[in-house]
């Protein structure tokens, strides 16, 4: 989902981006050092994730971690308001409670601001959550399924407990101590790195399971443009053709197949890419109604044929199950 990684930072950007060259993966990585280079860096993005500022030091409390990070955070905004308004924005930087409100602010202050575009991400809690109570209950964590709301901080943590899948089992006094372990977390960690260090492991892991999930959204919405721009397209070429092939009579079956080849064509092009989308039946129905009036010219039949009678009729195969098959391939 990735197709160019940008990285920015005020130190060692170059040797970071040059170890994640040597990944066997097609995406290019490029490297912008300091503040004259920021706009470049998120310019024309997508997604932007902030990660900058320094993590949380033993006894160091979120007012005075916000005096140091707001700056860094408010920087990062500001380019991309300016390079690239567009863009999603994941804010990893602390305290996020209080920075992605002032990130919000500023873009409203340059008109650009989005509720749908701009997180905070707290992913983390619910890595911490899935983690403390597949251990407890000795699950795979991977099969816990627990919504936390509210915010990245102490007691604005909220574990929804009552919602967990499968069931918590455990009393009260056990229920509060996870509760409390989820709040706490990163002052276990802080406690455990013996005040060098914050998490950074996990925290990674997080980010990358929130940012997929993000560019998993953005595909579904390119995904969605393709699917009705190639359905529109795809129709105007059989309307056009079909003007060669009555429903009764006309053309040989050979020559009528290579009107639903040039359907598929138009209809299965980047399914690659976008093949999953066609999950939603929604999706399908878009293109499925395409295929059928084309196949139907194949059988030579009435409009009033069903989708799947049809596509036997004339041997076609189902165009979901054509693009799933090209994305197999590929």
């Amino acid at each position: 989902m990735v197709t160019e990684l940008a990285l920015h930072d005020v130190m060692n950007v170059a040797g970071v981006a040059a170890d994640l060259s040597h990944i066997s993966t097609s995406v290019p990585v490029k490297a912008f050092h300091g503040p004259s280079e920021l706009d470049n860096a998120v310019k024309g993005s997508d997604l932007v994730i902030i990660t900058a500022g320094v993590a949380r030091r033993p006894g160091m409390d979120r007012e005075q971690l916000f005096e140091v990070n707001a700056n860094v955070v408010l920087a990062s905004v500001t380019a991309i308001a300016k390079s690239s308004a567009h863009a999603l924005i994941a804010i990893v930087t602390n305290p996020i409670n209080a920075v992605v409100p002032m990130a919000a602010e500023y873009l409203k202050r340059k008109d650009v601001f989005d509720a749908n575009r701009l997180f905070g991400v707290t992913t983390l809690d619910c890595v911490r959550a899935e983690s403390f109570i597949g251990n407890y209950m000795n699950i795979d964590p991977k099969k816990v399924e627990i919504p936390v709301i509210g915010g990245h901080a102490g007691n604005t943590i909220l574990p929804i407990m009552s919602q967990c899948k499968p069931p918590f089992q455990g009393d009260n006094e056990c229920k509060a101590s996870i509760i409390n372990r989820i709040q706490m977390g990163g002052d276990e960690v802080v406690k455990a790195k013996n005040g060098k260090g914050s998490a950074t492991l996990s925290m990674a892991f997080a980010t990358a399971r929130f940012a997929n999930a993000l560019l998993l959204g953005l595909k579904v919405l390119q995904a969605n443009a393709q699917i009705q721009h190639a359905a529109k397209k795809a129709s105007r070429a059989t309307a056009s053709l079909a003007r060669l092939m009555a429903n009764i009579g006309g053309p040989t079956q050979s020559k009528r197949r290579l009107l639903l080849t040039i359907t598929n064509t138009i209809l299965l092009y980047g399914c690659e890419v976008w093949a999953e989308a066609l999950e939603a039946d929604s999706r399908r129905k878009v293109y499925a109604s395409v295929q059928r009036t084309a196949a139907l010219r194949i059988a030579s039949a009435y409009r009033t044929v069903s989708e799947a009678a049809v596509l036997v009729i004339s041997s076609c195969i189902p165009i979901d199950l054509l693009a799933f098959e090209c994305r197999k391939r590929w």
